[in-house]
Parts: structure tokens; sequence; C-alpha cells
């Protein structure tokens, strides 16, 4: 005899089968439940020890936690085998999920009329269409009694209400989570963890609402997924917020970081630091004293890899087949190797060239003359521009009496004569 694990309806509910034939994961299976007639997919093989822990797990769960179970059937069931599903069952099934999406919005313009204060989620035939389910959302208890009255005399059937949680809701619906992949909930999960706002903080992440909520507006599941391994370094140490202060600074404990297991703590004017767990306290004890704390790891800097074999001779080949350097660059090279090749005797310094010794203010004379050549090429260009502006102002002069009046030409040669009298002025005096 072998154990199946099933999972059958659209809240995923689980169950287990006794059979003796082998069967394969992922097949269909036709098996009856507390509900009735339904299709079941196979999850895989199971024991009997792993089936007691279902049983704890579900049966003894708390309804608060699980609002779905309220007068309804449980989440783990033990199913009878009824026969391999066929053609004719799976297309049935793909046949009625087309309809409950019509059913769902005939279902809806009915309670428009009833004004009943809940929200209808999800509609779900049985494989032999003896029950329609309704699953719905609603923060009070209803009477529905004539609400579902009219429901059985639209569909011709034997019509179940359940009421089921936010949480419930995400997960019957499905859809995809922030992340961006299928929602835990409707893809494997099938129990919910109580989470709350200190695993957020335990784990450094954002407490704004937008960033840390599921598509049912409560905290993400995937929170506790990781609340193990935070929790164990967090036993040693302090409340994330909390300060320590000391003679000169106080600095405050912002998070940890989970791969160096350290501490991640601000220090103020300098950013964030890492100290490991273990040396938490001493380091608690120097900030207290108003010691220096030397021993903390600075975030490491992630650098390529870079090949060590690296030929020298490769270098010089890079060298070797550059461009010609330019006059300056030519004397500046010449400079640097005096600098750099130079030998100091007797306060005066001196560079080996073959037997001789030159002296090195001889070298920087002939590095001054080349530089006076250059000033005195600079100083023939400042010349030839003035020259060429000389000629253009007085080729410019008659163009600015043209067209003016006798009386405008007067004032332009009266204020030429004023501003060449004190020239004549100079001349006459130098004769005399």
């Amino acid at each position: 005899m072998s154990f199946y694990l099933m999972s059958f309806g659209k809240p995923r509910f689980l169950g287990v089968v006794k059979i003796d034939k082998k069967l394969q994961k992922g097949n269909y299976l036709v098996v009856e439940s507390a509900r009735g007639l339904e299709l079941a997919l196979i999850l895989g093989e199971t024991n009997h020890e792993k089936i007691e822990q279902y049983k704890k797990k579900f049966c003894d769960s708390s309804q608060e936690e699980s609002p779905q179970l309220k007068g309804g059937e449980p989440s783990f069931q033990e199913l009878v085998y009824i026969r391999e599903a066929e053609g004719s069952d799976l297309s049935e099934s793909s046949l009625q999920r087309e309809e409950e999406e019509k059913v769902l919005l005939e279902a809806r313009e009915i309670l428009k009329d009833h004004k009943l204060p809940m929200k209808l989620v999800e509609a779900e035939y049985l494989l032999d269409r003896k029950k329609l389910f309704f699953f719905f959302t609603s923060e009070q208890r209803i009477d529905f009694r004539a609400f579902v009255k009219d429901l059985a005399r639209k569909f011709k059937t034997r019509i179940e209400l359940r009421q089921i949680g936010v949480r419930d809701e995400a997960k019957v619906v499905k859809g995809l989570g922030p992340c961006g992949r299928p929602c835990c909930c409707g893809y494997w999960l099938n129990s919910f963890e109580p989470i709350c706002i200190r695993m957020v903080k335990e784990q450094n992440l954002s407490l704004n609402p937008a960033k840390t909520s599921g598509i049912c507006g409560r905290l993400m599941c995937c929170i506790a997924y990781e609340r193990e391994n935070y929790s164990k370094l967090w036993e040693k140490l302090p409340n994330p917020g909390s300060k320590i202060k000391g003679p000169d600074a106080t600095y405050v404990i912002s998070g940890v970081d989970i791969i160096s297991d350290s501490v991640r703590i601000i220090e103020p004017g300098k950013g964030e630091i890492l100290v490991h767990v273990d040396k938490f306290e001493a380091f608690r004890e120097c900030v207290e004293k108003g010691e220096p704390w030397s021993d903390f790891q600075i975030k490491p800097l992630i650098l390529e890899d870079v090949d060590e074999t690296l030929d020298t001779g490769d270098m010089d080949g890079m060298f070797e087949g550059n461009a010609e350097m330019t006059e300056i660059e030519a004397k500046t090279d010449k400079f640097l190797t005096y600098a750099c090749d130079d030998k100091v005797d007797n306060g005066i310094c001196y560079k080996d060239e073959g037997s001789g010794k030159e002296s090195l203010n001889e070298k920087n004379n002939n590095l001054k003359s080349d530089t006076n050549e250059d000033l005195q090429f600079k100083d023939k260009q400042k010349l030839k521009r003035k020259k060429s502006k000389k000629k253009k102002n007085k080729q410019e002069a008659p163009k600015r009496t043209e067209g003016k009046s006798k009386g405008a030409r007067k004032e332009l040669k009266g204020k030429e004569k004023k501003v060449a009298k004190p020239h004549a002025k100079g001349r006459n005096n130098k004769s005399q």
C-alpha cells in the first residue's frame, strides 16, 4: 500500500490517497472528498510519518489563521480513490473553468439587488456539477439566505457560500507578486504563518507598506522565510535602532549583514562600519570608554581578477608602437631623465654619459636657450599683429567720415588734433 499526496479545489486543499498502484507525479485522479466528486492533482508519494505531520499542521491549527474553515471542510483530508482521470474528465473540467467566469459575473449582478456588504471572489463547480461554491470576503457576519435562494433559482443546483480571509482571497484568485513571480500562496504555499513588523525591522527592510505588502494588502509571506537566520544573529544584539553613547560620539545600530555575520553600525561623521557579532561587546566597551576602535571591517569592493602572467616584453611593444612625440614633449622627457638619473657629487648634480660628467646647470641652460627661441618667435608674431591692426585702422579712418556733414568732419579733425598736440609739444621741447 502506497500513499500519495494530492491537491484539489481552487483553495488548493491537501489530501492523501491510499492505493496499491504506482502513480506518476503530475497526473490527475478522480477522487471523492468531503465536498463531493473532484479532480485531484498528484503531488508525489509520501509516507505515514509525513502524513501525521500534515495532520498536526493543518487540523490542529486555529480557525483564526484560516477563516475559510469556518463552517467548511478541513484543509487536510483522506480522499477516496475512484479512478484515473480520462480525457472526458479533463475536458469537462476546462469547460467548467470557462463557465465559472460567467457565473461569477451573473452572481455579482444578483448581489447588487440585495445590497449585502460582501464581495464575491470566486466560483467553483464540482466535477459532477452537483454543487456550486461561491467564495466571498466580508468584515462581518451576513444573513445571505435570500441571496442563496436567488442563486439556486438562477443556476438550478445546490449553492454553498464560503467566507474566506484577505490572504485566502489571494490564494484562490492567484496572481503575480511584487517580485514578478506567481504568488507563493497561489503556487505552493498551503498554510499562512503570522508575520509581524518586528521581522521587517530585523531584516533591514523598508517600513513603507507599499514595499513590504503583497497583493492581499498584508505583509508578504516571504518575509518569514529567512526569519531563523536573522533571529540567530539578533539574539546576541540589542534591538535595531538602539544607540551606544560614548563621551565623544553616539553610535546607532542600523541592522545586520547576514553574509559576514556582522552588525551594521553608523559612526557619526564617517558612515557605516561592520563589526562582527562576536566582537560587539568589545566594541561597546571601547565606545563607552571613549577609546578608538580599529578592528572593524570595511565593506569590500569587488574587483575584477587581473591576469598576473603579463610579460614585460608585451609592455615594451606597446610603447614602441606609439606615435612620435612633439618637440615640447621631447623637452619635458629630457628634463625628467635628468631628474631621475642624476647623481649628487659635492653638492652638484651630474648625470653619467659614458666616461665624462655633464653638470645639470649646462643642461638647464640648453633648455633655457630653447625656450628663449620660442619666446622670440612669439614676440615677432605679436609685432606682426600690431602692424596689421594699424593698417586696418588707417584704411577704416576715411570710411568713418564718408556720408557725414562738414561740421561733423571738423569735429573729428579737432579731436584728432587735440590728441596729437601733446606729441607735438614734446617734439618741440626736444628740438629746443
